[in-house]
Protein backbone atom coordinates (compact mmCIF):
# COMPACT_ATOMS: atom_id res chain seq x y z
CA UNK A 1 0.00 0.00 0.00
CA UNK A 2 1.24 3.17 -0.89
CA UNK A 3 1.14 6.34 1.14
CA UNK A 4 -1.62 9.15 0.33
CA UNK A 5 0.26 12.29 0.68
CA UNK A 6 -2.80 14.24 -0.43
CA UNK A 7 -3.73 15.23 2.93
CA UNK A 8 -0.67 16.61 3.95
CA UNK A 9 0.58 19.10 1.44
CA UNK A 10 -0.71 18.31 -1.71
CA UNK A 11 -4.96 18.11 -3.29
CA UNK A 12 -4.08 15.26 -5.46
CA UNK A 13 -2.08 12.14 -6.00
CA UNK A 14 -2.03 10.81 -9.14
CA UNK A 15 -0.12 7.76 -10.35
CA UNK A 16 0.20 7.57 -14.67
CA UNK A 17 1.78 10.40 -16.91
CA UNK A 18 -1.60 9.98 -18.86
CA UNK A 19 -3.06 12.22 -16.19
CA UNK A 20 -0.55 15.14 -16.90
CA UNK A 21 -3.06 16.99 -18.82
CA UNK A 22 -5.35 16.76 -15.54
CA UNK A 23 -2.50 17.73 -13.06
CA UNK A 24 -2.15 20.86 -15.03
CA UNK A 25 -5.78 21.42 -15.04
CA UNK A 26 -6.42 20.20 -11.61
CA UNK A 27 -3.28 22.31 -9.77
CA UNK A 28 -4.84 25.42 -11.29
CA UNK A 29 -8.59 25.47 -9.72
CA UNK A 30 -8.33 26.70 -6.07
CA UNK A 31 -11.44 27.09 -3.49
CA UNK A 32 -13.02 30.27 -3.37
CA UNK A 33 -12.28 32.58 -0.25
CA UNK A 34 -13.89 36.04 0.23
CA UNK A 35 -12.18 38.76 1.17
CA UNK A 36 -13.61 42.30 2.25
CA UNK A 37 -11.49 45.15 1.46
CA UNK A 38 -13.61 47.04 4.30
CA UNK A 39 -12.81 45.60 6.80
CA UNK A 40 -10.30 47.21 9.01
CA UNK A 41 -6.69 45.89 9.25
CA UNK A 42 -7.00 44.80 13.31
CA UNK A 43 -10.29 42.62 12.10
CA UNK A 44 -8.44 40.99 9.01
CA UNK A 45 -5.82 39.85 10.46
CA UNK A 46 -7.46 38.84 13.45
CA UNK A 47 -9.18 36.26 10.63
CA UNK A 48 -5.84 35.36 8.97
CA UNK A 49 -3.80 34.73 11.80
CA UNK A 50 -6.12 33.21 14.52
CA UNK A 51 -5.64 29.44 12.79
CA UNK A 52 -1.82 30.52 12.51
CA UNK A 53 -1.29 30.34 16.57
CA UNK A 54 0.43 27.19 18.14
CA UNK A 55 -2.83 26.02 18.72
CA UNK A 56 -4.26 25.50 15.22
CA UNK A 57 -0.61 24.36 14.25
CA UNK A 58 -1.08 20.99 11.73
CA UNK A 59 -0.62 18.11 13.94
CA UNK A 60 2.64 15.74 13.32
CA UNK A 61 0.85 12.72 11.59
CA UNK A 62 2.74 9.24 12.45
CA UNK A 63 2.23 7.15 9.20
CA UNK A 64 2.85 3.34 9.09
CA UNK A 65 6.25 1.99 8.85
CA UNK A 66 5.37 0.21 5.69
CA UNK A 67 4.28 3.47 3.58
CA UNK A 68 7.47 5.40 4.75
CA UNK A 69 9.65 2.56 3.72
CA UNK A 70 7.72 2.77 0.08
CA UNK A 71 8.02 6.49 0.49
CA UNK A 72 11.99 6.57 1.28
CA UNK A 73 12.90 3.83 -1.72
CA UNK A 74 10.25 3.90 -4.28
CA UNK A 75 10.43 7.73 -4.62
CA UNK A 76 9.85 8.15 -8.18
CA UNK A 77 6.07 6.69 -7.64
CA UNK A 78 5.38 10.03 -5.83
CA UNK A 79 7.39 12.18 -8.73
CA UNK A 80 3.78 13.17 -9.93
CA UNK A 81 2.68 13.98 -6.72
CA UNK A 82 5.64 16.41 -6.15
CA UNK A 83 5.04 18.17 -9.41
CA UNK A 84 1.47 19.05 -8.44
CA UNK A 85 2.14 20.23 -4.94
CA UNK A 86 4.96 22.45 -6.74
CA UNK A 87 2.75 23.97 -9.23
CA UNK A 88 0.06 24.32 -6.14
CA UNK A 89 2.53 25.37 -3.58
CA UNK A 90 4.80 27.24 -5.17
CA UNK A 91 2.89 29.32 -7.40
CA UNK A 92 -0.68 31.22 -7.52
CA UNK A 93 -2.08 30.05 -11.13
CA UNK A 94 -5.53 31.69 -12.62
CA UNK A 95 -7.71 29.01 -13.82
CA UNK A 96 -6.08 29.49 -17.18
CA UNK A 97 -3.25 27.25 -17.22
CA UNK A 98 -0.18 29.04 -17.71
CA UNK A 99 2.34 27.19 -20.46
CA UNK A 100 5.55 27.58 -18.87
CA UNK A 101 4.21 26.22 -15.33
CA UNK A 102 3.05 23.48 -17.48
CA UNK A 103 6.35 22.59 -18.66
CA UNK A 104 7.90 22.76 -15.32
CA UNK A 105 5.24 20.16 -14.46
CA UNK A 106 5.47 18.12 -17.01
CA UNK A 107 9.68 18.38 -16.40
CA UNK A 108 9.11 17.50 -13.04
CA UNK A 109 7.18 14.29 -13.80
CA UNK A 110 9.75 13.21 -16.30
CA UNK A 111 13.50 14.48 -15.10
CA UNK A 112 16.10 14.84 -17.53
CA UNK A 113 18.99 13.97 -15.84
CA UNK A 114 20.23 11.98 -12.86
CA UNK A 115 20.62 15.30 -10.51
CA UNK A 116 17.04 16.91 -11.27
CA UNK A 117 15.75 13.61 -10.67
CA UNK A 118 17.63 13.55 -7.05
CA UNK A 119 16.78 16.78 -6.67
CA UNK A 120 13.18 17.19 -7.34
CA UNK A 121 13.06 13.87 -4.68
CA UNK A 122 15.13 15.25 -2.07
CA UNK A 123 12.18 18.61 -2.36
CA UNK A 124 9.40 16.38 -1.87
CA UNK A 125 10.71 14.15 0.80
CA UNK A 126 11.92 17.74 2.65
CA UNK A 127 8.56 19.45 2.09
CA UNK A 128 6.70 16.38 3.17
CA UNK A 129 8.52 15.06 6.07
CA UNK A 130 8.29 18.67 7.07
CA UNK A 131 4.56 18.69 6.59
CA UNK A 132 3.81 15.82 8.76
CA UNK A 133 6.18 16.09 11.00
CA UNK A 134 8.05 12.58 10.31
CA UNK A 135 11.68 13.00 10.82
CA UNK A 136 12.83 9.69 9.08
CA UNK A 137 11.24 11.16 5.62
CA UNK A 138 12.61 14.40 6.44
CA UNK A 139 16.43 12.64 7.07
CA UNK A 140 15.64 10.78 3.47
CA UNK A 141 15.23 14.28 1.80
CA UNK A 142 18.75 15.18 3.28
CA UNK A 143 20.15 12.28 1.74
CA UNK A 144 19.32 12.61 -1.70
CA UNK A 145 19.56 16.45 -1.28
CA UNK A 146 23.69 15.45 -0.89
CA UNK A 147 23.17 13.30 -3.56
CA UNK A 148 21.82 15.87 -6.01
CA UNK A 149 24.35 18.46 -4.79
CA UNK A 150 27.23 15.81 -6.16
CA UNK A 151 25.74 14.54 -8.71
CA UNK A 152 25.01 18.19 -10.27
CA UNK A 153 28.40 19.20 -9.57
CA UNK A 154 29.31 15.83 -11.89
CA UNK A 155 27.03 17.20 -14.25
CA UNK A 156 28.30 20.42 -14.83
CA UNK A 157 32.31 19.11 -14.85
CA UNK A 158 30.85 17.58 -18.47
CA UNK A 159 31.48 19.61 -21.45
CA UNK A 160 28.37 18.55 -22.73
CA UNK A 161 24.84 18.56 -20.39
CA UNK A 162 21.42 19.21 -20.44
CA UNK A 163 21.22 22.67 -19.73
CA UNK A 164 17.20 22.08 -18.63
CA UNK A 165 18.21 19.55 -16.36
CA UNK A 166 20.82 21.41 -14.61
CA UNK A 167 18.64 24.27 -13.77
CA UNK A 168 15.57 22.72 -12.52
CA UNK A 169 18.36 20.96 -10.45
CA UNK A 170 19.52 24.20 -9.27
CA UNK A 171 16.29 25.40 -9.17
CA UNK A 172 15.06 22.30 -6.64
CA UNK A 173 18.33 22.64 -4.40
CA UNK A 174 17.38 26.40 -3.79
CA UNK A 175 13.73 25.56 -2.64
CA UNK A 176 15.51 22.64 -0.34
CA UNK A 177 17.27 25.54 1.45
CA UNK A 178 13.63 26.71 2.40
CA UNK A 179 13.33 23.44 4.72
CA UNK A 180 15.34 23.15 7.72
CA UNK A 181 18.62 21.87 6.03
CA UNK A 182 19.41 25.67 5.60
CA UNK A 183 22.57 26.72 7.35
CA UNK A 184 21.51 30.39 7.71
CA UNK A 185 22.61 33.72 5.39
CA UNK A 186 26.10 33.48 6.42
CA UNK A 187 26.69 31.09 3.53
CA UNK A 188 24.48 32.31 0.93
CA UNK A 189 27.01 33.97 -1.00
CA UNK A 190 28.62 30.89 -1.91
CA UNK A 191 25.08 29.78 -2.61
CA UNK A 192 25.08 33.09 -5.13
CA UNK A 193 28.28 32.47 -6.58
CA UNK A 194 28.02 28.76 -6.90
CA UNK A 195 24.18 29.41 -9.07
CA UNK A 196 25.77 31.88 -11.03
CA UNK A 197 28.32 29.52 -12.39
CA UNK A 198 25.02 26.82 -13.00
CA UNK A 199 23.90 29.62 -15.16
CA UNK A 200 27.52 30.58 -17.05
CA UNK A 201 27.94 26.85 -17.69
CA UNK A 202 24.47 26.47 -19.50
CA UNK A 203 23.66 29.53 -21.17
CA UNK A 204 26.05 29.16 -24.35
CA UNK A 205 23.65 26.10 -25.07
CA UNK A 206 20.86 26.63 -27.80
CA UNK A 207 16.69 25.73 -26.78
CA UNK A 208 14.49 26.32 -23.58
CA UNK A 209 15.45 30.60 -23.77
CA UNK A 210 12.35 31.78 -22.29
CA UNK A 211 12.59 28.76 -19.50
CA UNK A 212 15.65 30.19 -19.17
CA UNK A 213 15.39 33.43 -18.76
CA UNK A 214 12.34 32.62 -16.26
CA UNK A 215 15.22 31.12 -13.91
CA UNK A 216 17.70 33.53 -14.65
CA UNK A 217 14.96 36.13 -12.95
CA UNK A 218 14.18 33.79 -10.41
CA UNK A 219 18.12 33.69 -8.76
CA UNK A 220 18.48 37.55 -9.67
CA UNK A 221 15.66 38.00 -6.95
CA UNK A 222 16.84 35.61 -4.59
CA UNK A 223 20.38 37.21 -4.71
CA UNK A 224 19.20 40.79 -4.73
CA UNK A 225 16.68 40.13 -1.72
CA UNK A 226 20.18 38.79 0.30
CA UNK A 227 22.00 42.00 -0.63
CA UNK A 228 19.21 44.24 0.78
CA UNK A 229 18.79 42.29 3.54
CA UNK A 230 22.48 42.36 4.05
CA UNK A 231 22.89 45.60 3.10
CA UNK A 232 25.62 44.64 0.64
CA UNK A 233 26.27 44.64 -2.83
CA UNK A 234 26.70 40.98 -4.07
CA UNK A 235 28.09 39.42 -7.29
CA UNK A 236 25.12 38.40 -9.39
CA UNK A 237 23.19 41.15 -10.61
CA UNK A 238 20.83 41.61 -13.61
CA UNK A 239 24.27 42.59 -15.49
CA UNK A 240 25.89 38.92 -14.82
CA UNK A 241 23.04 37.28 -17.41
CA UNK A 242 22.05 40.07 -19.81
CA UNK A 243 20.51 38.13 -22.54
CA UNK A 244 17.69 36.16 -20.42
CA UNK A 245 17.32 39.45 -18.31
CA UNK A 246 16.00 41.25 -21.22
CA UNK A 247 13.64 38.58 -23.29
CA UNK A 248 10.86 40.64 -24.71
CA UNK A 249 9.23 44.09 -23.37
CA UNK A 250 10.82 45.67 -20.34
CA UNK A 251 8.17 45.99 -17.89
CA UNK A 252 7.54 47.65 -14.52
CA UNK A 253 9.04 44.57 -12.57
CA UNK A 254 12.15 45.01 -14.54
CA UNK A 255 12.54 48.54 -13.76
CA UNK A 256 11.87 48.09 -10.03
CA UNK A 257 14.59 45.28 -10.21
CA UNK A 258 17.18 47.38 -11.82
CA UNK A 259 16.27 50.48 -9.09
CA UNK A 260 16.37 47.93 -6.93
CA UNK A 261 20.13 46.81 -7.35
CA UNK A 262 20.81 50.19 -7.78
CA UNK A 263 19.96 50.43 -3.85
CA UNK A 264 21.82 47.08 -2.67
CA UNK A 265 24.67 48.80 -3.40
CA UNK A 266 23.88 52.28 -1.83
CA UNK A 267 22.85 50.71 1.37
CA UNK A 268 26.58 49.55 2.23
CA UNK A 269 27.66 52.82 1.75
CA UNK A 270 24.70 54.16 3.93
CA UNK A 271 25.89 52.42 6.65
CA UNK A 272 29.57 52.78 6.37
CA UNK A 273 28.58 56.69 6.46
CA UNK A 274 27.03 56.62 9.85
CA UNK A 275 29.88 55.05 11.07
CA UNK A 276 32.24 57.84 10.68
CA UNK A 277 31.90 60.86 12.56
CA UNK A 278 29.83 63.65 11.46
CA UNK A 279 32.27 66.10 10.05
CA UNK A 280 34.21 63.20 7.93
CA UNK A 281 33.39 62.45 4.04
CA UNK A 282 30.98 65.45 3.87
CA UNK A 283 30.87 65.05 -0.33
CA UNK A 284 30.32 61.55 -0.29
CA UNK A 285 26.88 61.96 2.27
CA UNK A 286 25.88 64.62 0.00
CA UNK A 287 26.47 62.51 -3.53
CA UNK A 288 24.86 59.47 -1.39
CA UNK A 289 21.75 61.25 -0.47
CA UNK A 290 21.63 62.76 -4.11
CA UNK A 291 21.80 59.02 -5.18
CA UNK A 292 19.04 58.03 -2.99
CA UNK A 293 16.68 61.03 -3.86
CA UNK A 294 17.23 59.29 -7.79
CA UNK A 295 15.86 56.08 -7.33
CA UNK A 296 12.88 57.58 -4.55
CA UNK A 297 12.19 59.52 -8.12
CA UNK A 298 12.51 56.57 -9.96
CA UNK A 299 9.98 54.87 -7.50
CA UNK A 300 7.63 57.33 -7.71
CA UNK A 301 7.52 56.94 -11.63
CA UNK A 302 6.78 53.68 -11.05
CA UNK A 303 4.04 53.84 -8.68
CA UNK A 304 1.30 54.80 -11.29
CA UNK A 305 1.70 51.60 -13.49
CA UNK A 306 0.51 49.46 -9.87
CA UNK A 307 -2.66 47.31 -10.57
CA UNK A 308 -3.35 48.49 -6.91
CA UNK A 309 -4.96 51.90 -5.55
CA UNK A 310 -4.05 53.65 -2.83
CA UNK A 311 -7.36 55.61 -1.02
CA UNK A 312 -6.87 58.53 1.23
CA UNK A 313 -6.25 56.56 4.36
CA UNK A 314 -3.35 55.08 2.81
CA UNK A 315 -5.05 51.40 2.66
CA UNK A 316 -4.90 48.76 -0.13
CA UNK A 317 -8.00 48.25 -2.28
CA UNK A 318 -7.38 45.70 -4.64
CA UNK A 319 -10.35 44.49 -6.88
CA UNK A 320 -11.55 41.14 -7.74
CA UNK A 321 -9.52 39.61 -4.72
CA UNK A 322 -11.66 36.54 -4.85
CA UNK A 323 -10.05 33.83 -4.61
CA UNK A 324 -7.19 31.62 -3.72
CA UNK A 325 -4.32 31.48 -6.71
CA UNK A 326 -5.71 35.04 -8.40
CA UNK A 327 -2.71 35.47 -10.12
CA UNK A 328 -4.00 39.19 -11.12
CA UNK A 329 -4.38 40.51 -7.84
CA UNK A 330 -1.46 38.16 -6.35
CA UNK A 331 0.80 39.65 -8.63
CA UNK A 332 -0.44 43.28 -7.99
CA UNK A 333 0.06 43.18 -4.26
CA UNK A 334 3.20 41.18 -4.42
CA UNK A 335 4.55 43.92 -7.18
CA UNK A 336 3.05 46.81 -4.54
CA UNK A 337 5.22 45.07 -1.82
CA UNK A 338 8.07 44.75 -3.55
CA UNK A 339 8.22 48.60 -4.26
CA UNK A 340 6.87 49.47 -1.40
CA UNK A 341 10.10 47.64 0.81
CA UNK A 342 12.33 49.31 -1.78
CA UNK A 343 10.83 52.79 -0.49
CA UNK A 344 10.65 52.37 2.83
CA UNK A 345 14.84 51.27 2.75
CA UNK A 346 15.21 54.57 0.56
CA UNK A 347 13.47 56.80 3.52
CA UNK A 348 15.26 54.67 6.43
CA UNK A 349 18.49 55.48 4.48
CA UNK A 350 17.67 58.80 4.15
CA UNK A 351 16.33 59.06 8.04
CA UNK A 352 19.90 57.67 8.99
CA UNK A 353 22.16 59.84 7.03
CA UNK A 354 20.08 62.99 8.20
CA UNK A 355 20.17 62.07 11.53
CA UNK A 356 23.73 60.84 11.16
CA UNK A 357 24.54 64.36 10.47
CA UNK A 358 23.02 66.40 13.31
CA UNK A 359 20.07 67.01 10.93
CA UNK A 360 16.36 67.12 11.16
CA UNK A 361 14.82 63.80 9.80
CA UNK A 362 10.79 64.29 10.35
CA UNK A 363 9.46 63.74 7.02
CA UNK A 364 11.69 60.48 6.45
CA UNK A 365 10.12 58.78 9.27
CA UNK A 366 6.84 59.85 8.55
CA UNK A 367 7.55 58.42 5.32
CA UNK A 368 8.70 54.95 6.96
CA UNK A 369 5.72 54.60 8.89
CA UNK A 370 3.38 54.88 6.36
CA UNK A 371 5.50 52.41 4.52
CA UNK A 372 5.44 49.95 7.33
CA UNK A 373 1.41 50.48 7.31
CA UNK A 374 0.86 49.89 3.80
CA UNK A 375 2.63 47.10 4.01
CA UNK A 376 0.51 45.87 7.18
CA UNK A 377 -2.39 46.17 4.93
CA UNK A 378 -0.97 44.13 1.68
CA UNK A 379 0.13 41.15 3.95
CA UNK A 380 -3.42 40.28 4.19
CA UNK A 381 -4.14 40.19 0.56
CA UNK A 382 -0.90 38.04 0.24
CA UNK A 383 -2.17 35.57 2.51
CA UNK A 384 -5.38 35.62 1.18
CA UNK A 385 -4.33 34.99 -2.68
CA UNK A 386 -0.96 32.82 -2.28
CA UNK A 387 -2.07 28.87 -3.30
CA UNK A 388 0.05 27.24 -0.73
CA UNK A 389 1.58 27.61 3.12
CA UNK A 390 5.50 27.89 0.83
CA UNK A 391 4.08 30.90 -1.31
CA UNK A 392 2.70 32.71 1.50
CA UNK A 393 5.76 31.79 3.87
CA UNK A 394 7.88 33.55 0.85
CA UNK A 395 5.34 36.57 0.22
CA UNK A 396 4.87 37.43 3.91
CA UNK A 397 8.66 36.99 5.26
CA UNK A 398 9.97 40.15 3.79
CA UNK A 399 7.37 42.42 5.00
CA UNK A 400 7.54 41.22 8.65
CA UNK A 401 12.10 41.76 8.15
CA UNK A 402 11.80 45.02 7.08
CA UNK A 403 8.95 46.34 9.60
CA UNK A 404 11.41 45.30 12.21
CA UNK A 405 14.39 46.19 11.16
CA UNK A 406 12.84 50.42 11.23
CA UNK A 407 11.17 49.80 14.61
CA UNK A 408 14.19 48.72 15.74
CA UNK A 409 16.69 51.77 14.44
CA UNK A 410 13.97 53.97 14.62
CA UNK A 411 13.13 52.68 18.51
CA UNK A 412 9.41 51.86 18.31
CA UNK A 413 9.17 49.67 20.53
CA UNK A 414 5.43 50.00 21.26
CA UNK A 415 4.63 49.83 17.26
CA UNK A 416 7.17 46.87 16.65
CA UNK A 417 4.90 44.55 18.96
CA UNK A 418 1.87 43.67 16.47
CA UNK A 419 4.28 42.64 14.02
CA UNK A 420 6.03 40.27 16.85
CA UNK A 421 2.95 39.34 17.66
CA UNK A 422 2.33 38.20 13.47
CA UNK A 423 6.33 36.90 13.28
CA UNK A 424 5.13 34.41 16.18
CA UNK A 425 2.24 33.51 14.16
CA UNK A 426 3.19 33.03 10.90
CA UNK A 427 6.34 31.07 12.52
CA UNK A 428 4.26 28.59 14.26
CA UNK A 429 2.28 28.04 11.31
CA UNK A 430 5.64 27.44 9.38
CA UNK A 431 7.11 25.90 11.83
CA UNK A 432 8.94 23.33 9.81
CA UNK A 433 10.15 25.95 7.50
CA UNK A 434 13.88 28.19 8.06
CA UNK A 435 12.48 31.51 8.77
CA UNK A 436 15.81 33.33 7.52
CA UNK A 437 16.54 30.81 4.37
CA UNK A 438 13.00 32.37 3.31
CA UNK A 439 14.08 35.78 3.02
CA UNK A 440 16.12 35.66 0.04
CA UNK A 441 12.98 33.52 -1.84
CA UNK A 442 10.31 36.60 -0.64
CA UNK A 443 9.88 37.96 -3.94
CA UNK A 444 11.77 35.16 -6.54
CA UNK A 445 8.15 33.86 -7.35
CA UNK A 446 7.22 37.15 -9.17
CA UNK A 447 9.82 35.94 -12.48
CA UNK A 448 7.30 33.41 -12.98
CA UNK A 449 3.85 34.90 -12.80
Amino acid sequence: MKPDLSGYSSRMVVKGEEEKKRIRSQAAQRPVKRVSAKSSTKERFQSDTESMTPGHARQATNLPQACIHDLLNETNVYRTALAANFVEGYFPMTKKVDTRLAGIVDAWCAPANAPMQLANDALMLLHFGGAIGNHQVSMGGLRKYASALRSLRQELSHKEHQSVGAFCAAQALLSCELYSISSGLETWEKHILGIKAVFQASKYLDGHTEYIAGLAKYLCHVALMYALVKRKAVALSQDSFPDAMHVGRIGTLDKLTRLAIRLSKLLETVDSLCAACKDERISMRLKTFSQLQAVEKGLNLLSEQFECNIDGRSKIEVPNVSSHGDTRSHTAVLVFTFHRILRLLVSTSQWRLLRSNGQSARKERLASNESVEMLLDAMHYLVATAGGHVAKAQAIRAPVFFALRWYQHSEQHKASQRWRELETNFRAQFHYLSWDALLPFSFAALAWL
